[in-house]
């Protein structure tokens, strides 16, 4: 949920940003600037750490569900070579609801190459921390109450 939820608040501000980009353009056109101006100072680094967020917590429920589902819930190792290949075509193309799992990862990667958003070391820290502060309220909440937050 926090992950698809990240996702459609970066493209939303993303939409944004290149609204104001456009708007900046046709008052300037021989101005250029990046994808927010320099008057937006604070909604490009909203953008930058939601973007940072959102490409951690993609990343996160990829890989986790990737391996779950082939390290944990299928015996991949008892599968020949054509039923490993009728499998990974059926869990990539074929099951839809492992688009959630996958897509959104590729559409943030993508992003990063069309927008130039800028990766720094500080904004990944600060992001890591909060996906970590959020994975230990997960983990409290489920030993507090027996049951998990989803």
């Amino acid at each position: 949920m926090w992950g698809a939820l990240s996702s459609w608040l970066l493209f939303l501000t993303l939409l944004i940003a290149s609204i104001i980009k456009y708007y900046d353009h046709l008052k300037d056109p021989n101005h250029a600037s990046s994808i927010l101006g320099q008057k937006s100072y604070t909604f490009s680094l909203l953008v930058n750490y939601l973007y940072h967020f959102t490409l951690l917590a993609e990343l996160t429920i990829f890989f986790v569900f990737w391996i779950f589902l082939y390290g944990f819930n299928s015996n991949v190792m008892n599968l020949s070579k054509v039923q490993l290949e009728e499998k990974l075509w059926f869990d990539v193309v074929q099951d839809v609801e492992n688009y959630d799992h996958s897509i959104p990862f590729i559409l943030v990667s993508v992003e990063y190459w069309i927008s130039n958003i800028q990766v720094s070391h500080k904004g990944f820290l600060v992001v890591t921390l909060l996906n970590y502060l959020y994975i230990g309220y997960q983990g409290w909440y489920l030993l507090a109450t027996g049951d998990s937050i989803y």
